[in-house]
């Protein structure tokens, strides 16, 4: 932290002896202003420097994220692929919930032993009404046929 020193006045005494009380004060005080300004010009100075060297370092670091060898471009572009491949993924992933939600359904109620059953017991049954003419004909009055 920045501390600002206590200054004295650094006018030679032989020089204010025969001043009187106001200008011995206004010298004084000139002399006290001049030594503070000097200092904040120096401080300034340094401080200017000091922001310089960040300034660069920063500019460095930016121009290494910037331009290694296309490294961070390429990086961009993989994290965009990323995730408009994750778009597509969600995509895919919702079509095959559907078709799994199918299969499940076709294994739990369809194919197994109950509904190959229940399935050979309705094609002979279909079988038996298309052969026999009254049976059909109370099917075909059923359906509207």
């Amino acid at each position: 932290m920045l501390k600002r020193p206590s200054f004295q006045s650094k006018v030679p005494e032989y020089l204010l002896e025969k001043a009187s009380e106001k200008d011995r004060y206004i010298i004084e005080q000139l002399s006290v202003i001049g030594q503070t300004q000097e200092w904040l010009v120096d401080e300034t100075i340094k401080q200017s420097s000091k922001l310089e060297s960040v300034d660069d370092k920063v500019s460095e670091l930016d121009d290494k994220l910037k331009y290694t060898n296309g490294k961070i471009g390429s990086a961009i572009l993989q994290i965009h692929a990323l995730e408009t491949k994750n778009e597509a993924d969600k995509q895919s992933d919702f079509e095959i919930k559907k078709i799994v939600s199918a299969k499940l359904f076709l294994e739990k109620y369809l194919i197994n032993k109950y509904g190959i059953g229940i399935f050979f017991l309705f094609v002979i049954g279909i079988i038996k009404v298309l052969t026999t003419p009254e049976l059909k004909e109370i099917l075909f009055k059923i359906i509207g046929i």
